[in-house]
Order: structure tokens, then C-alpha cells, then sequence
């Protein structure tokens, strides 16, 4: 029935017209439209899509202004440097805050390094940070350079992101070494964490 009075062509068009019968006709037209283009704020709020890292009380955010500092402090800490629009990150987030919790415990902190932050960007080639997630460990041995501020650092380059493989990973980095006591708890041990052939170890 409107288009017997007018044509619209956007959200909102207005014309001179006599009648009010006209004119209540443009009005109510003109509403519906509001009607139909109304967003819910609380509705938009919920499809928005969840921030994986809400909630993460435990891992240590670092940045270029303590990220030596707090290096130099540890015996050893694994650092990821991330991008909050990247979606391995996000996929990877709640595995490793769930790591950086169940590592607590154990003394072994992590952290992490956003490179949203331009200033945080020159990290991107002091670490040959190529894509992301990047996760580097920085660890304190006695064959350490001890003229390195950042101790020695290891890649650590795998597809199993999990914060089974997270925790696994430095616990073995990170606890005393476990006190064999047999042969054959040796030979466990050196099957499963040693490769050679009958050339060469």
C-alpha cells in the first residue's frame, strides 16, 4: 500500500504529502523498517564469537619492556608469541593456559608475547619468527653462554599443540632428573629416548 504514495529508495525518504491518512501511512512504513533493522545488543553480544584467552590468570604477559628481565629471572620458561586474529592461536589459547596452570605447581612458568603490539614487533626478528603460534623455550644449563642475557633457547616447532604435549614437554625440561635404578629401566629409557643403528648413535 505504500508504494501507492511513495518510493522508497534507503532507510529513510521523505516526501510532501496532503492527508493525514498519507502521511500515517509513511510513519508506520517508516517504522517497520526500524523494526526490521533493530539489532539486540545483547543478541549481537552473544554471536559474537568468545575471546579464548578470557580467563587466563596464569600465564605471564610479557612484552618488550620486562621481556629480558623476566628471561633473565628463570631457570626456564616457554614463551609463545601470538596474534590475536591468527587461528591457531586462538585454537591453541585454552590449551595453553590450561598448561600454564598444571605448571604452576611445578615452579615452571608461561608466558606469553603478543605481537599485536607494535613495539613488540622487533621480537618478530630476534626470534626468526616466521608464522604463529611461535613458541620458544629459554632455559638456564650449565653449558649456557653466560655473555647471553636470554640463557639458551630452544625452537620449539610441533604440531601437537595440546596441554598434554605443553606439560610433558617441560616437565622433562624442567624437573630433577629421575634416578634409574636397574638395568632394564635403562634400556626403557635409552629405547625410548635414544634413535641408532648398528652404525651410529
Amino acid at each position: 500500500e505504500i508504494l501507492e504514495h511513495a518510493v522508497i529508495e534507503g532507510m529513510v525518504t521523505l516526501y510532501s504529502m496532503r492527508g493525514l491518512e498519507a502521511r500515517w501511512r509513511v510513519m508506520m512504513a517508516f517504522t517497520a523498517l526500524c523494526v526490521c533493522f533493530h539489532v539486540d545488543p545483547a543478541a549481537a553480544k552473544a554471536k559474537a564469537p568468545k575471546d579464548p584467552w578470557e580467563g587466563d590468570m596464569d600465564t605471564v604477559l610479557l612484552d618488550n619492556s620486562n621481556f629480558t628481565s623476566f628471561v633473565q629471572s628463570q631457570k626456564l620458561v616457554m614463551v609463545e608469541f601470538y596474534q590475536s586474529h591468527c587461528g591457531h592461536c586462538r585454537q591453541f589459547a585454552p590449551h595453553y593456559a590450561k598448561a600454564a596452570s598444571i605448571l604452576k605447581e611445578d615452579g615452571i612458568p608461561i608466558a606469553k608475547v603478543s605481537l599485536d603490539n607494535p613495539a613488540n614487533h622487533p621480537f618478530a626478528q630476534q626470534f626468526q619468527i616466521q608464522g604463529f603460534p611461535t613458541i620458544r623455550i629459554f632455559k638456564d644449563t650449565y653449558d649456557s653462554d653466560k655473555n647471553n642475557p636470554l640463557h639458551t633457547m630452544d625452537k620449539y616447532d610441533t604440531e601437537d599443540r595440546t596441554t598434554d604435549a605443553v606439560v610433558s614437554h617441560m616437565r622433562t625440561l624442567g624437573l630433577p632428573p629421575k634416578l634409574i635404578t636397574s638395568e632394564a629401566e635403562l634400556e626403557s629409557v635409552v629405547a625410548a629416548s635414544v634413535k641408532y643403528t648398528a652404525d651410529e648413535i
